[in-house]
């Protein structure tokens, strides 16, 4: 429920902020943002996120006891992405339900290991990239977390950040000093917060109209968060459509 909430909330944020009027939105967005997805958490995620938790936990429970070591390993590597949305904890129900019902809790060992591994994931991370200090500063009380059974600052920091690789951040500045146009000439069709994909239009620009105001139209990529990846840089110069001009590595 934590994500699907958090997903909402976000897209909320989102639609709000392009279609409140600028000179309310500071007040009226989060208003309107927190209103809306506080009904629709207790109105419609809630029951749907509490259903799809209840059921996939019943699934699991039953590719243990039904399909041998391939039903445990089906769990062990679930199971850690199930921590991610907060709803492990009804684990703890279903563990002493086992323990009344078999005498035996079979559960308990495939999560230690599913923690273990998160453990040796920081670490791997952490020896790939010594020479980063920012690497080294999370990744050690991450580990030590997991020592202790926590998983979520790793899981956080490191499986969803840099191995699902959820995105990366980047500031494109079209022209020399245009900001001086106060958006003229200009059309944004994107938000800043937008997650986008190739051949999706950012922005379009009346370039002749801006060159005649004496504008340099030269383009500025900057990458403000790459999540510890390098960038590998083309040749600089001039670029048609749909030619590289950077690859992150």
């Amino acid at each position: 429920m934590a994500l699907l909430i958090g997903l909402v909330t976000a897209k909320l944020d989102i639609f709000f902020e392009r279609k409140v009027p600028e000179v309310i939105r500071l007040l009226v967005s989060p208003l309107l943002t927190t209103l809306v997805s506080s009904f629709l958490l207790f109105l419609l995620i809630g029951p749907i996120g509490r259903g799809l938790a209840s059921g996939i936990t019943n699934v699991l429970v039953w590719m243990t006891r039904n399909l041998g070591i391939f039903g445990y390993a089906a769990f062990s590597g679930v199971q850690q992405l199930i921590v991610i949305t907060g709803l492990h904890h009804v684990f703890g129900a279903i563990e002493s339900q086992l323990l009344v019902d078999t005498g035996r809790n079979f559960l308990n060992p495939l999560m230690s290991v599913a923690i273990i591994a998160q453990g040796g994931a920081v670490l791997g991370y952490m020896v790939r990239n010594m020479k980063d200090a920012k690497t080294k500063e999370l990744c050690i009380p991450s580990f030590v977390s997991v020592l202790f059974g926590i998983t979520e600052p790793a899981l956080m920091n490191y499986v969803i950040a840099h191995v699902v690789a959820l995105g990366n951040g980047f500031l494109i500045h079209i022209g020399i000093n245009t900001v001086n146009l106060n958006g003229k000439y200009f059309d944004v069709q994107a938000a800043v917060v937008d997650q986008v994909k190739r051949g999706d239009i950012l922005v379009t620009e009346d370039i002749e109209k801006i060159k005649a105001e004496g504008y340099d139209m030269s383009v500025m990529l900057i990458a403000t968060d790459v999540n510890g990846r390098k960038i590998g840089k083309e040749s600089p110069g001039k670029i048609k459509k749909g030619e590289k001009i950077a690859e992150l590595v």
